[in-house]
């Protein structure tokens, strides 16, 4: 939601080539955007999410705790992605633990790729930064 944080996205993405119509950048509540483009046909090759580790926002309803909310919001950003679709999501809470059981029980997929993602200046304490590919798998299904 935060305005600064997003026109800082869009200048990196144009200093690296990816500056078309096609990129789409977003100031909204995380989890109301997602619930919304679930009820739409549109899906993403790609969404980047880096969330806070905690916000209550006027512009949101209720608060945002990254570990307690967590699971819901990658199930849905699963739901939003094309067949082959990836989520690459990122929270700085020092001792996240993604709830992975969770999340395998509705077809998502964690790729913890956090340390080839630590950006220099975080480089001596790496427990600061948390970073995963998400992507929906086949479930079983129950008989």
């Amino acid at each position: 939601m935060s305005r600064p944080s997003l026109d800082w996205a869009r200048r990196n993405m144009e200093r690296n080539g990816f500056d078309g119509p096609e990129h789409e950048f977003v100031q909204a509540d995380v989890i109301g955007w997602v619930s919304e483009q679930r009820r739409t046909a549109n899906r993403w090759d790609l969404v980047f999410c880096d969330v806070p580790t905690f916000s209550n926002s006027n512009r949101m309803r209720g608060s945002w705790d990254v570990q307690r909310d967590h699971a819901e919001l990658l199930i849905g950003l699963s739901r939003i992605l094309t067949r082959n679709g990836r989520a690459v999501f990122c929270c700085n809470l020092r001792d996240f633990r993604p709830d992975v059981e969770k999340l395998r029980r509705y077809g998502v997929e964690l790729e913890d790729v956090t340390t080839q993602t630590i950006p220099e200046d975080f480089s001596r304490n790496q427990k600061v930064h948390h970073c995963y590919v998400l992507r929906r798998v086949a479930t079983e299904s129950r008989a």
